[in-house]
């Protein structure tokens, strides 16, 4: 399957404001991998969040994330990049650990 991913303007902006999210965003975080977390300030709908190490493997899942202010959500582990999708796209389309993203 294809995506089209669209970039943030910045890293903090990301999907807020967008309603309804017509692509989905990929993150690709500067420096080494680390473990990285997200907020969901300014969000319209919820997502999921897709974690992916160096070599663009899914390393983590977080499904359908509310939009709503306050917790942040985490990678549990070091990653490179995220992608944030529509909530239930993760299931939709079986994405699973390991799973290798190209892009």
């Amino acid at each position: 399957m294809k995506f089209k991913f669209q970039l943030p303007r910045t890293l903090e902006e990301g999907l807020a404001g967008q309603s309804p999210i017509r692509e989905p965003m990929l993150f690709i975080f500067p420096g080494r991998s680390q473990v990285r977390t997200m907020w969901m300030k300014g969000m319209l709908e919820p997502i999921d969040i897709v974690w992916l190490n160096t070599k663009k493997e899914i390393v983590h899942i977080h499904h359908r994330v509310p939009a709503i202010e306050g917790p942040t959500y985490s990678s549990g582990v070091p990653v490179k990049y995220a992608i944030e999708f529509p909530a239930g796209h993760a299931k939709k389309y079986k994405f699973a650990s390991g799973d290798v993203f190209e892009f």
